[in-house]
């Protein structure tokens, strides 16, 4: 089922033109142009369960006219489509780019995440999702890396010594709910210094809101490898306004930080590092390597929470 095939499923006008566009590492994305608008069409690499998942999410959040893109309906009321190049789901295409991060950024992004934290999922029907980053993933990867394709000697001992650190803060209780899970700038719209959407849903899950945290620090308070804790304390600042960070958190914010950069190595790994050299994706992983070395054993000191 081609593009043209799929457009047939839909109430959308004639398409003038299709345009491929880059996101990240994963998923196919192409820009389409209608006589009247303008939409994204996105080919996942994930499971159909996954999808319907992340549907379920953004259906909620647009009741609660939460700033994200939304999934356009077919003439079937159906939202996605199996093809034999993966599932095709087709979303508004909004108007915007990511931006240079800043002070306003930075608490633009902090008010949505703790916004998007504060909703109570159950009593909306959204159900549970495992976060799919875990030890256990983290375990599955370990035993991949005597027969992989491609070695990494240092990167593998990194790996493993860091995995069995996080076993036990990984164990302490912390409060939880729904959670973005991969809040990076290039998965945000901003126009005119305000933050139009957040965007890609696909890793949404119930977890721990310190994971979610320790994401977005990593994606919105690191300029390579330097953390910026004047931004940190801001986007803290900015996120306790609407959901206040419990003495528990603070404390092990450094950890969160540090676990989330470990769950994007891994991501890396598998998707494809350990089959196939890629310099970009080496660099990241190296980049990442470095901050959680930096930040493990730190003490953060957030003086404006």
């Amino acid at each position: 089922m081609n593009i043209k095939d799929v457009l047939g499923l839909y109430n959308i006008g004639e398409i003038q033109d299709v345009e491929k566009v880059s996101f990240g590492f994963s998923n196919l994305n192409y820009k389409l142009h209608a006589s009247d608008k303008t939409y994204l069409y996105r080919v996942y690499d994930s499971k159909g369960k996954d999808v319907a998942y992340e549907i379920s999410v953004l259906k909620v959040l647009k009741d609660l006219k939460f700033p994200a893109s939304y999934p356009i309906q077919r003439r079937d009321g159906k939202f996605f489509t199996n093809t034999t190049d993966g599932i095709v789901v087709i979303y508004e295409f909004m108007d915007g780019s990511s931006t240079e991060i800043n002070e306003q950024v930075i608490r633009e992004v902090a008010r949505a995440l703790s916004k998007l934290h504060k909703i109570k999922y159950k009593s909306k029907g959204i159900g549970y999702r495992a976060n799919s980053i875990g030890l256990e993933r983290c375990q599955n990867l370990i035993r991949q890396f005597d027969d992989a394709p491609v070695q990494y000697p240092e990167i593998f001992e990194y790996f493993v010594e860091n995995t069995n650190f996080f076993r036990m803060p990984l164990q302490i209780p912390l409060p939880k709910g729904l959670i973005h899970g991969d809040l990076f700038p290039q998965n945000t719209l901003f126009k005119g210094g305000e933050l139009k959407a957040i965007l890609d849903f696909q890793e949404v899950c119930i977890d721990s809101f310190l994971f979610d945290i320790g994401m977005t620090i990593n994606g919105f308070c690191f300029e390579g490898k330097l953390f910026n804790e004047n931004l940190t304390a801001i986007f803290l600042e900015e996120y306790a306004k609407n959901r206040m960070i419990t003495d528990q958190e603070v404390k092990l914010l450094p950890v969160f930080i540090s676990w989330a950069a470990h769950g994007i190595i891994a991501w890396h790994l598998e998707n494809d590092l350990l089959n196939k050299e890629n310099p970009k994706q080496l660099e990241k992983v190296e980049e990442l390597m470095a901050r959680v070395k930096s930040l493990r054993n730190s003490k953060l000191l957030i003086s404006r929470i």
